[in-house]
């Protein structure tokens, strides 16, 4: 079992990060990615350079990157705020592809009207998610 923590670069950028959680005994780490998140930035996940870099940081560590992360309303009833949402959830999801980072975690949301209206809104928007994923 590896023991790690989630940070949104509260201690640097990726280089200082991985560095702290390897002298502090961590064995890896979930990144929050937030569009322009400080240690891995989706949006830049057809930027070569950008990528060729974070893989280089990630090679130089004992400290793995076990999750990419961001938890935020991905069924809201805000059509453009969702599908915006949606999109970079896309974005993270191809980076952990890039680097071979084995998971994506989020956070599904909520609307209001109970389990049925939220179960009803997931359907609609997971699967697409989901079939993006799996390609």
């Amino acid at each position: 079992m590896r023991i790690g923590f989630l940070t949104g670069g509260q201690l640097g950028n990726l280089t200082q990060t991985l560095k702290w959680a390897e002298e502090n005994g961590f064995e890896a780490i979930e990144v929050s990615s937030e569009p322009g998140s400080p240690l891995i930035d989706p949006a830049k996940v057809n930027n070569a350079d950008y990528v060729a870099e974070v893989k280089r940081a990630l090679k130089e560590s004992n400290v793995i990157v076990s999750c990419l992360t961001w938890c935020v309303n991905h069924i809201d009833l805000n059509v453009q705020a969702r599908r915006a949402r949606n999109e970079h959830l896309k974005k993270i999801i191809e980076m952990a592809n890039k680097l071979e980072i084995p998971v994506v975690a989020t956070w599904v949301g909520m609307i209001p009207g109970g389990v049925d209206a939220n179960i009803k809104a997931f359907a609609e928007v997971f699967p697409s998610l989901v079939d993006y994923a799996e390609k």
